[in-house]
């Protein structure tokens, strides 16, 4: 270990009377302190000299002196002697640099265990450790100050150096530096094509003029077309608030308006109003005010119409960790909420800023935290599809942070992307996008469903109102959803299954329902591995006609039942189309080239390669409107739409829809397959189906059930058939071994020894010719009062079901179900 004085020498031959204008400052001919001046110790000195020498190194790519190539560590001295220069030298860098040592101790963000364990009033050495070869290495800092081994104080750049030219930027605890925001915006709108264009349809926005805050006049106005404006994305909370009504709507419309409320606006609102007018924007978006809360058609418009309201504003505010819309903005406004923000360091001519490993990470709450290290506002449902139609995102927390999709900016540090000539050389480097829908994918539908129905909301009634905007965007890919459920794939859509985590929603509102059959009826993570696996139009999901495409899952699944779907308004029944059948249909019955129907408008039918395998199809489809060219087995080609001209057009939770039923026993065997949650506390179990011999023919995945025990007098009603390879090729169960060598999503039917041949083996020979597991797609419902609610949902053995189907009465195989 070195001195640093020692380690100052052999970098630069820089020695303390070079360092800064005048190395004396404060001190009196001998280095004594001289009363009422800012005096910085020889220690502080030297350190500044370290930093700045090595940086410039570091920045004129010069290469470095040997020892670099491991870490360097230098003796800055013991805890008391920084004291001593703090208390009675009165130096402010040593002053700066105990506080944070003291805070890091007290509040890091790392070695928990280890410094829980030091004694209190130990006196201890204080050292900077140079990682200088790690500067290459992502999230690396060269420089820190470590106490007993401890990661320590990790310091921000103060020159720009390979390979990030990122430097650190020392944020004020009071107030936000709106200079910077504005620079941001600037760069972007500048700079960055993709961010500046308009990634919507026109035809996505509400029918209705939207209404505006206008901060000058601080009344309501309303356009036909938006004018430059900023959107608010917030908490609400249970706080009383101003809503604009129909009762008030024209008050509120009158100038000054708001100046006469203001004591009724939550102070989130008001921070917004105050940002927004600083920035220079005239007029802000916000939902409680600009969305008429009580006129049921124009609210309902305007849901509909999230896609264009946030994609049009010129970027949203979000407020991350306010718990309601009392919670203020920190930083900004009249009386601004203070900020906690990574300390610094000063020294004599430069302030350092220290890394906090919590802020650098705070972006990952957006898409790859779990939902328990969150804050508030990506744990709320409403704002998930504020974040998604936002083309840039200013979130505020203690420190802000801009999100576009070219890239991330963060206030404690000033990035090299933050200039125009970055930007016109670079290409974009966004991560923690929510990934819009581009293509039809039951697979990437899914994966915001997931994200979705973990998010909270307020009023569990609400979670259709708060989908709407994510749904209407689907609607041009996938057609129509109901109730979150494509209705092209509706019999696909209806096999979603529970996690260990999923409840039934709580109602408060009892006059608004939720569907059971919908994974909208309940709260939670929702496995749709089904999805990805029974859809089959998919061939090559990287539009290469030179890969071999994946050969598919090999599951073929046909509908048992048309559904219906009842208008609130008119009453009347519409069938849903579940049209990805009709679209298969039509391409099977013509596989030859020559004689298929002309691809639907939109669609491109092209000639396989010759270098295909003869299992697949001999032309494929591709989508013109796709920028991720996928290559389709088969077009998806839409129904007309119904003549039904009610107007706001709303259905009923329930669904009609005549089944064939059964009635069977569940058994919770102790041996049932169990998966648990990350706590142990939760847990799904694929309990056995049995028929009224005690015959096990089939599974059902229930939460929480209570094992060894048994539920008689199930009603199970069948919605699909299908059928998928029993075994492998040479007869041996699949296991672990299915595709990608996941385990079989029906591992628990498919490699149950079913011998229904009787001759003992368990070869799976009862499967029938050429060993396929044929099965029937199965709800488990419970009725009262006349509707049928979704339990769960099974398979049963083809074979068992429709033996059972033909023991029954002919007038009593099918029944009437209102699935509510």
């Amino acid at each position: 270990m070195q001195d640093l004085s020692d380690l100052l020498s052999e970098t630069g031959k820089l020695t303390l009377d070079k360092v800064g204008d005048d190395g004396n400052i404060g001190l009196a001919p001998g280095g004594h302190h001289v009363p009422g001046k800012t005096t910085f110790c020889s220690t502080c000195y030297l350190l500044e000299g370290y930093i700045t020498t090595l940086e410039s190194l570091m920045a004129s790519e010069t290469e470095l002196p040997a020892q670099y190539a491991q870490s360097t560590t230098a003796q800055l001295g013991l805890r008391s002697e920084f004291e001593e220069r703090a208390n009675v030298q009165k130096c402010p860098g040593c002053q700066s640099i105990l506080k944070a040592l003291v805070h890091y101790l007290d509040h890091g963000d790392d070695d928990g265990s280890k410094r829980s364990q030091i004694p209190t009033g130990m006196d201890y050495e204080i050292k900077l450790v140079v990682k200088a070869s790690q500067r290459d290495m992502a999230w690396a800092k060269p420089l820190s100050i470590t106490v007993l081994g401890l990661s320590g104080l990790n310091l921000q750049p103060t020159m720009r150096y390979p390979p990030r030219e990122e430097i650190g930027r020392v944020c004020d605890p009071a107030k936000i530096d709106y200079s910077v925001i504005e620079k941001w915006l600037a760069c972007c709108e500048e700079s960055h094509d993709i961010c500046s264009a308009i990634p919507l349809s026109a035809t996505l926005g509400p029918m209705t003029p939207v209404k505006y805050i206008d901060l000058e006049r601080s009344c309501l106005v309303a356009f036909s077309e938006g004018p430059r404006y900023v959107a608010l994305s917030y908490v609400w909370g249970r706080v009383p608030t101003l809503m604009t009504m129909r009762h008030n709507l024209e008050e509120l419309s009158q100038p000054g308006a708001f100046i006469g409320t203001a004591d009724q606006i939550p102070k989130t609102i008001r921070d917004a109003m105050s940002l927004t007018l600083a920035l220079g924007i005239r007029y802000l978006w916000v939902d409680a005010l600009c969305i008429v809360q009580d006129d049921f058609e124009i609210k309902h418009d305007h849901l509909r119409g999230m896609p264009s309201i946030y994609s049009l504003a010129c970027f949203t505010i979000a407020v991350i960790s306010g718990d309601n819309a009392n919670s203020g903005i920190p930083g900004v406004g009249r009386e601004p909420k203070p900020r906690s923000v990574p300390l610094a360091i000063t020294l004599p001519t430069k302030t350092v800023g220290i890394v906090s490993q919590l802020h650098h990470k705070r972006l990952k709450f957006l898409t790859r935290m779990g939902f328990s290290d969150r804050p508030i506002w990506s744990r709320r449902a409403w704002t998930m599809q504020e974040q998604m139609f936002s083309k840039r995102i200013l979130l505020i927390d203690d420190l802000a942070a801009w999100l576009c999709p070219f890239t991330q900016f963060r206030e404690e540090v000033e990035r090299a992307a933050e200039t125009h000539e970055w930007a016109r050389t670079n290409s974009p480097d966004q991560r923690y996008d929510l990934i819009l829908p581009r293509s039809i994918n039951l697979r990437r539908l899914g994966k915001l469903v997931v994200e979705y129905n973990q998010r909270d909301l307020s009023f569990e009634e609400d979670v259709s109102d708060a989908f709407m905007g994510i749904s209407s965007l689907h609607t041009p890919i996938f057609g129509p959803l109901h109730f979150g459920l494509p209705e092209a794939f509706f019999d696909l859509a209806m096999c979603w299954q529970p996690s260990p985590t999923l409840r039934p929603r709580k109602v408060t509102d009892t006059s608004r329902r939720v569907p059971s059959w919908s994974w909208m009826g309940w709260h939670g993570e929702v496995d749709l591995s089904l999805w990805d696996v029974f859809q089959d139009h998919i061939l090559e999901t990287f539009g290469d006609i030179n890969r071999i495409p994946f050969l598919g899952f090999d599951m073929h699944i046909k509908p048992l039942v048309t559904y219906h779907k009842t208008c609130l308004t008119c009453s009347c029944q519409f069938p849903i189309s579940n049209s990805y059948h009709h679209s298969r249909r039509l391409v099977e019955s013509n596989t030859d080239t020559d004689t298929n129907p002309k691809p639907p408008e939109g669609w491109t039918r092209l000639p396989s390669p010759s270098t295909w395998p003869n299992t697949l199809p001999k032309s494929y489809y591709t989508r013109g409107s796709e920028t991720e060219k996928i290559l389709y087995r088969y077009p998806l080609i839409h129904p007309p739409p119904h003549l039904h001209t009610c107007q706001p057009s709303l259905f009923d939770t329930t669904l009609s829809f005549r089944a064939q039923r059964l009635i069977f026993t569940i058994s919770i065997l102790k041996t049932c397959k169990v998966e648990k949650d990350w706590t142990g506390e939760h847990s799904v179990v694929e309990a056995d189906i049995v028929n009224e011999a005690g015959v096990r023919v089939g599974s059902v995945k229930i939460v929480d059930p209570v094992l060894g025990t048994v539920i008689t007098g199930c009603e199970f009603v069948g919605i699909s058939r299908g059928w998928c390879p029993a075994r492998k090729e040479g007869g041996g169960k699949w296991g672990r071994t299915w595709v990608g060598g996941r385990e079989h999503p029906f591992g628990v039917d498919v490699d149950f020894d079913f011998d229904g041949d009787g001759d003992g083996d368990g070869d799976g020979e009862g499967f029938g010719e050429g060993r396929r597991y044929e099965f029937v797609n199965v709800l488990w419902v419970e009725r009262r009062e006349g509707v049928a609610y979704r339990r769960g949902l099974g398979r049963v053995r083809r074979e068992a079901w429709d033996g059972g189907v033909e023991a029954v009465e002919e007038g009593e195989r099918e029944v009437d179900v209102l699935l509510g």
